[in-house]
C-alpha cells in the first residue's frame, strides 16, 4: 500500500515537471513570435576620406541586440546591410547622406580615355591625400609605398558577387593596390573599382563603376568586336595614366 502511495507521488510530481516545463516552452514560444526583429542602419559617405562609414544595430528577437559603430569600407565597395546592398558612392548620392567634399576631392565628368563600345563607365571620381593624413580600412602607406592584405584572387562565385577583392599591382613601375566587387545583372556585369597609390609625398585615389556588357547578347559581326575589345581594354593603363594628369 505504501509502495503505491509512492509510485502515484513520483507520478504528480512528474506530472507537473512536465507540465511546468510545457508552459516554458509555451511562453518561449509565444515570446520569441511577438518580439519582432529589427535592423537599423546609419550610412554616410565621406569622399574627401575616400571611405564610407556606417553604424549598424541588428535585434533578434530573445538573442538580443548587436550594435557595430563606426565600421569603414572603402570607396567603390557594396556592403551587405539589413538584407540590402549598398554601394559606397564617393561621387553621386545613392539614397544615402553625401558629406560635402572639400577642396581636393575631383568629382569631374568622365575622362575622355574611359570610353568604349562595349564597356561603359560611371561614377568617376578622384582624391589626392597627404600621406599624414590618410586613413583608409585595410590600406596603408609602408615605407613610401602603398600597402594591402591582397584576399583570395580566385574566390567562389558566391564570395566573388559578395566580397571586396583586394590585390596588388605594378602598373607603369608604381605600385598600386586595387579593390573591387562584382555583381551581375540581365545581360551585364557590374564592378565597383578603387585605385590607390602612393607618388612622393601624396596617396592617389581613382574610383569608379565599369559595366561590362555580355558580348553573348550580340549578333556574329558584333561580338567579334565586342570580344576582340574586351581582349584589348587595358583597364590598368587607363587609371594610370588618369593618375599622371592628377600629378600634373
Amino acid at each position: 500500500m505504501r509502495l503505491i502511495t509512492i509510485l502515484n507521488n513520483m507520478k504528480k510530481n512528474l506530472l507537473r515537471a512536465v507540465l511546468v516545463i510545457f508552459s516554458f516552452l509555451l511562453i518561449f514560444i509565444a515570446l520569441f513570435f511577438l518580439i519582432s526583429n529589427s535592423c537599423k542602419n546609419d550610412f554616410k559617405a565621406y569622399p574627401e576620406k575616400g571611405y564610407c562609414e556606417f553604424n549598424l544595430k541588428t535585434c533578434e528577437g530573445l538573442f538580443g541586440c548587436k550594435e557595430y559603430n563606426n565600421i569603414q569600407v572603402p570607396c567603390g565597395s557594396v556592403s551587405t546591410l539589413c538584407g540590402e546592398k549598398i554601394l559606397c558612392d564617393c561621387s553621386d548620392s545613392l539614397n544615402n547622406e553625401i558629406v560635402e567634399p572639400e577642396n581636393n576631392r575631383k568629382a569631374n565628368s568622365l575622362p575622355d580615355t574611359f570610353k568604349a563600345d562595349y564597356i561603359s563607365f560611371s561614377n568617376y571620381g578622384s582624391n589626392i591625400f597627404k600621406i599624414e593624413d590618410y586613413r583608409m580600412p585595410g590600406l596603408s602607406v609602408v615605407g613610401g609605398e602603398i600597402d594591402c592584405e591582397e584576399t583570395d584572387p580566385y574566390p567562389s562565385l558566391e564570395n566573388l558577387t559578395t566580397e571586396v577583392i583586394t590585390s596588388k599591382k605594378e602598373i607603369n613601375g608604381k605600385k598600386y593596390c586595387v579593390m573591387h566587387s562584382i555583381e551581375g545583372a540581365a545581360g551585364s556585369v557590374f564592378t565597383q573599382n578603387a585605385y590607390t597609390a602612393v607618388i612622393d609625398d601624396n596617396v592617389y585615389l581613382i574610383n569608379f563603376v565599369a559595366r561590362y556588357n555580355n558580348c553573348g547578347n550580340y549578333p556574329e559581326e558584333q561580338l567579334a568586336e565586342c570580344t576582340r575589345e574586351r581582349e584589348s581594354f587595358n583597364l590598368d593603363l587607363l587609371v594610370d595614366e588618369e593618375i599622371e594628369k592628377l600629378r600634373n
